[in-house]
């Protein structure tokens, strides 16, 4: 399991993808689900600045906003 707290204010450009697994984020990211159960979330928050890259192959992806 992956779980982090970053500010509400980030500036990232970001992927979160598990493959059997779940994600729960606080931020507004685009979501997809493949036929292999797969999951992808991404999306750039603010300027995008920075790159947040997570992979979890099973598990839980949590990315909460502080």
């Amino acid at each position: 399991d992956v779980q982090l707290q970053l500010p509400r204010d980030l500036n990232a450009s970001v992927r979160l993808e598990t493959s059997e697994g779940h994600i729960r984020t606080d931020y507004n990211l685009k979501s997809r689900q493949h036929d292999d159960d797969s999951r992808i979330y991404s999306g750039t928050l603010g300027d995008g600045s920075a790159k947040i890259t997570i992979y979890a192959d099973e598990g839980y992806i949590n990315l909460q906003a502080r």
